[in-house]
């Protein structure tokens, strides 16, 4: 299925999210420009209810875009969950939500509480 454009993809995948639902999109993040209306879009999409991670050393940007009805999440939950995991596969979970709150610190609030 082809979409007429970004809009009408973000909002059926909008559509396709549970309650609990999260979409991932990686965004060309080292043109400014581009980056700026992709987020513009997924943004409006979405009810600004998204956070975004740059990737270090990369030119991309990860988006994560919410569920209206997303529910809250405490920040000790995320920071024991990120701690399990990063020991569990060796990724650095614990660092990626630190940035993740440093690049998101007006929206970061919407999603997970203290």
């Amino acid at each position: 299925m082809l979409f007429r454009s970004p809009a009408v993809f973000y909002a059926a995948c909008k559509q396709l999210l549970t309650i609990n639902g999260i979409i991932a999109i990686n965004v060309w993040g080292s043109n400014r420009q581009v980056l700026n209306k992709a987020s513009e879009c997924i943004n409006l999409s979405f009810n600004h209810r998204v956070l975004y991670l740059p990737v270090k050393g990369r030119g991309n940007v990860i988006a994560f875009a919410f569920a209206n009805d997303f529910p809250s999440v405490s920040m000790q939950q995320l920071q024991a969950c990120s701690e399990l995991l990063g020991a569990k596969f060796s990724v650095e979970y614990p660092k990626f939500l630190k940035d993740l709150k440093r690049h998101n610190r007006k929206t970061f609030k919407q999603f997970i509480t203290k």
